[in-house]
């Protein structure tokens, strides 16, 4: 991400940090596909947004579906790039009109989070977006 600091200057209006989870209340449910985990839009009164990075978590049996303005990014599956920690940084950023989704597909058996007791049980399903609104707006 340091090469991000290099590129013109963000005001912090302008800052893009969105980060959701699935919760106790609201598990990615076991063995299901085309769940919606992230669902943002470019807000009115902003004409674009321009994306750096995302992340995500890295749950076993689970495809990551990362989807921009209607179109499916080719990074999109199993091992989705990038980490909470570490997003993924894009070669060049990405510019947004509208939306970002993030779909889960969870081929495990079990929803996540879940109270169980093993040690993964209690891991959430995550993503992360970091990037800027366009400067014109």
């Amino acid at each position: 991400m340091a090469d991000i600091a290099y590129q013109r200057k963000i005001l912090p209006q302008n800052f893009i940090y969105e980060r959701r989870a699935s919760t106790l209340t609201s598990s990615v449910p076991a063995t299901t596909s085309g769940y919606k985990l992230l669902e943002w839009y470019v807000p009115r009164g902003k004409s674009a947004a321009v994306i750096y990075s995302i992340g995500t978590d890295q749950h076993m049996s689970s495809s990551y579906t990362w989807v921009m303005d209607g179109y499916t990014l080719p990074i999109s599956g199993a091992a989705s790039p990038g980490s909470i920690e570490e997003p993924y940084v894009f070669p060049e950023p990405i510019l947004v009109s509208s939306s970002i989704v993030l779909y889960i597909e969870n081929a495990n058996s079990v929803a996540y989070p879940n109270t169980g007791v093993k040690p993964d049980d209690e891991f959430p399903y995550e993503c992360v977006v970091n990037g800027r609104y366009e400067a014109s707006t």
